[in-house]
């Protein structure tokens, strides 16, 4: 917007030259230039968990959708700004953003900072200035969004460039972990066990495990490596951890020698399985929780957390879910080290879940059954990348080991 007029004292402006700025307006009762510099905006692409976007009907700008934007206000930072804006307009709350890069938008004069800003979807929430809301498939939503006097399809299609890009390289960062050597049999054979097993009913998870306690560590000596490994990997110098799914303390086992007198908080769904272990260990700083680790209060601040072969028994949602909390139970610096199994490809995935649902069908919420429903190696990682964590992996006697730093 070109000024006229001081806004001091009022007096009509003129042309003077500034150094290097060439001519710009001037006040000479005042003294004062005045520079026809541009406003500043955040424009977000709002991205769900499912890898949709949200976007917006806002009539007064277009009949058709565009991205949630807004202006930046004094004391904010673009990433403030974006939550703001986001929130406002939509009901969603940004858990982590992207800067995608810069645009300049002349009709108006500004600058606006865009961003994909990731969320989790929640019911939408009521503006004058929204409306409509609609969340839309990251390939079909370029061709809904208005393309007329607005940067929203080009912002929109850099952030899927953008997307694209961060994925493959996610699955070029694990391509040396080789789940499994032979996918095609081993989908053949996983389809016929599912098929051969199909009224065979869910057991819930702590029975399963009760029913198991005097078999346990012998089954699960099939890992004896990897949890050597686990305790080496623990960072020097820690003082407190945080056992999720602790079991009978297998881990612990190997990580008492190394820290011997580490504060251990632990946590499990099985009473019969803690009671082995504070057996095992009576004689350490111990803290024993019974109870499921997304709803349990198992407090803040730890050096390091830790959990071996568990959450593969859940979905992207409840991992989503709890993985935000470890980040919060962290220390800054800190480190959330797990050992897990993967599916193998989408495939898997997808077969695993789907039957899963169809045997828990009509439970109740918030009860958890043993049936494994390993997300693939590239989408636990984005989970954990989405909560705030860097993350690396590496493979590990039949299984993998991911290190997601905060």
């Amino acid at each position: 917007m070109r000024i006229n007029y001081c806004m001091q004292c009022g007096k009509t402006l003129v042309n003077k030259p500034v150094g290097d700025e060439g001519e710009q307006r001037y006040c000479p009762q005042c003294n004062k230039f005045y520079f026809d510099n541009p406003a500043c905006c955040v424009l977000a692409a709002i991205i769900n968990e499912r890898n949709e976007v949200l976007l917006l009907k806002q009539n007064y700008i277009s009949e058709k959708y565009v991205l949630c934007s807004g202006y930046m206000k004094k004391g904010d930072t673009p990433e403030t700004a974006v939550s703001r804006e986001v929130f406002e307009e939509t009901g969603q709350r940004v858990l982590s953003c992207d800067y995608i890069g810069g645009y300049y938008f002349e009709p108006k004069n500004l600058i606006m900072l865009g961003f994909a800003a990731y969320v989790k979807a929640a019911p939408f929430g009521s503006s004058n200035e929204v409306d409509s809301l609609v969340w839309a498939d990251l390939e079909s939503a370029p061709e809904m969004v208005e393309r007329s006097d607005n940067l929203s399809v080009i912002h929109l299609d850099n952030c899927v460039a953008y997307l694209n890009n961060k994925n493959n390289n996610g699955g070029k960062m694990f391509e040396n972990i080789i789940i499994r050597d032979d996918i095609e049999k081993y989908l053949s054979e996983l389809k016929a066990w599912l098929a051969e097993t199909a009224d065979t009913p869910v057991e819930e998870m702590s029975d399963f495990f009760a029913a198991r306690l005097d078999s346990y560590e012998e089954h699960m000596s099939l890992w004896h490596e990897g949890y050597r490994i686990l305790a080496d990997e623990l960072p020097d110098g820690i003082n407190t951890l945080l056992d999720l799914g602790c079991g009978t303390g297998l881990e612990l086992d190997e990580i008492f020698p190394r820290f011997p007198e580490l504060s251990v908080t632990g946590v499990d769904i099985s009473e019969a399985m803690l009671n082995r272990l504070r057996e095992k260990h009576s004689d350490k700083r111990l803290k024993l929780i019974n109870g499921d680790y997304f709803t349990a209060d198992f407090g803040s601040d730890f050096d390091c957390i830790v959990a071996f072969q568990t959450l593969h028994h859940f979905n992207s949602e409840k991992k989503y879910e709890l993985f935000q909390k470890i980040y919060r139970a962290l220390k800054a610096g800190g480190s959330f080290i797990y050992t897990d199994y993967f599916a193998c490809c989408d495939e898997e995935e997808r077969l695993l879940l789907e039957e899963y649902c169809r045997r828990c069908k009509g439970s109740e919420a918030g009860r958890y059954f043993h049936f494994d429903i390993p997300l693939t190696l590239p989408h636990e990682a984005e989970l954990l990348q989405m909560a705030g964590f860097g993350v690396s992996a590496q493979a590990v006697p039949n299984a993998v080991m991911i290190t997601a730093k905060k």
